[in-house]
């Protein structure tokens, strides 16, 4: 299934759920910054900052859905590159203590690398991998970190095969109701 429709469906499935009366109580939404570095077949283009988005759904205490978005900025031989990651999988979070927590998630992601200017695109998906850690600020409230290694294996436009990896680091906020 293509990365694009795989997440477009989904972000369509935590829509319609989020007006349900049992979903109200469930469901998360966060956001910060991050640091994209790609590597393998993508190493000509440099690490750059970006941010990312995340709405999620919670299916137990300790294990969520998470839909995510990671935007983020490059150059290439001095061209401007932007590189779009959504993913989407479970994420099971583990008590350290009463306001820590460690995180590990794992999934499915969609990449989208456009270089500006320039007719090249690079499509594909993979799959992704992610510990970190968090810090309960409140009942509803989160501060964290996590790494993430995504796997990309696509094509550019031109059908030539490309294989690559990029490591995100992210800093977020998470709120929940």
């Amino acid at each position: 299934m293509n990365g694009r429709l795989l997440f477009a469906l989904t972000m369509i499935f935590f829509t319609l759920i989020t007006g349900t009366e049992s979903f109200a109580q469930d469901w998360h939404i966060g956001g910060g910054f991050s640091f994209v570095a790609p590597r393998k077949e993508l190493a000509g283009i440099s690490a750059g900052p970006g941010f990312t988005i995340n709405i999620g759904h919670e299916l137990t205490p300790s294990l969520d859905l998470d839909a995510q978005a990671n935007l983020s900025r490059h150059t290439s031989s001095g061209v401007n590159v932007f590189y779009t990651i959504l993913s989407v999988g479970p994420r099971l979070t583990i008590d350290l203590s009463p306001s820590l927590s460690a995180r590990v998630s794992t999934g499915l992601s969609c990449h989208v690398i456009d270089f500006e200017d320039v007719p090249i695109e690079i499509d594909g998906s993979g799959y992704f991998l992610g510990i970190g850690i968090e810090r309960k600020l409140d009942d509803s409230r989160f501060l964290g970190f996590e790494v993430q290694g995504h796997t990309l294996n696509g094509e550019d436009n031109f059908g030539n095969p490309i294989d690559g990896l990029s490591v995100i680091v992210k800093f977020f906020f998470r709120s929940r109701r």
